[in-house]
């Protein structure tokens, strides 16, 4: 139940920076934030298919498809790539909360308090990068949520979607070292610091 409240909470805290208030824990179930990726792929294929009404048309709008098609790959990919963060992070974070839980009396000792340390490290780290990974999600759900595409677009209109794919992969790349940064900020989150608490 703690594990599960401070990771619900880390979410919520997310989400709520990015001003995803409306949010919740189970906004970022693998099925809810996908279909929020296909929906915004979808409308870009719609879009796709509508520029294909003739044989004549279907030719002469090839150029306009294609880039279409990429950018409803880069969508599909970005959120692909979230997702199996979200997945790995969430895991790691239940693996060490365990730990943590079991591991941290043994901080009042010097002998095992290394123990302790690492559980403690490895869950603070971790819902730290739930909370940036739920800035991601967030962001990825209002932008692509405002995003619209003329009836025939042009590259123009489609090349921010591609970017906008691109920099939502690349800010879930980055996530552990975002978290690692705010770890490392005053005040500090090192199990040290934590440990010495625990041990006081």
């Amino acid at each position: 139940s703690i594990i599960e409240g401070a990771g619900s909470f880390a979410l919520t805290l997310g989400s709520g920076i990015i001003g995803g208030d409306t949010m919740t824990p189970e906004d970022f179930a693998p099925s809810a934030l996908w279909s929020i990726g296909s929906g915004q792929a979808g409308k870009i294929l719609a879009t796709k298919n509508a520029l294909c009404t003739s044989t004549w048309e279907c030719t002469k709008t090839l150029g306009e498809q294609i880039m279409l098609e990429v950018a409803a790959l880069c969508i599909y990919a970005a959120f692909a790539f979230l997702l199996f963060e979200i997945a790995m992070t969430i895991i790691s974070y239940k693996i060490h909360g365990l730990f943590m839980l079991l591991f941290t009396p043994m901080a009042v000792l010097p002998f095992t308090k290394s123990f302790s340390e690492g559980a403690i490290q490895g869950t603070v780290n971790n819902l730290v990068k739930l909370t940036v990974i739920a800035m991601v999600a967030g962001l990825a759900s209002h932008a692509f949520g405002l995003m619209d595409f003329p009836p025939k677009p042009v590259f123009d209109d489609i090349i921010p979607a591609v970017l906008l794919a691109a920099f939502i992969a690349f800010l879930a790349w980055q996530s552990k070292t975002i978290a690692s940064g705010v770890i490392s900020a005053v005040p500090q989150l090192s199990a040290q610091a934590i440990t010495r608490g625990v041990g006081n």
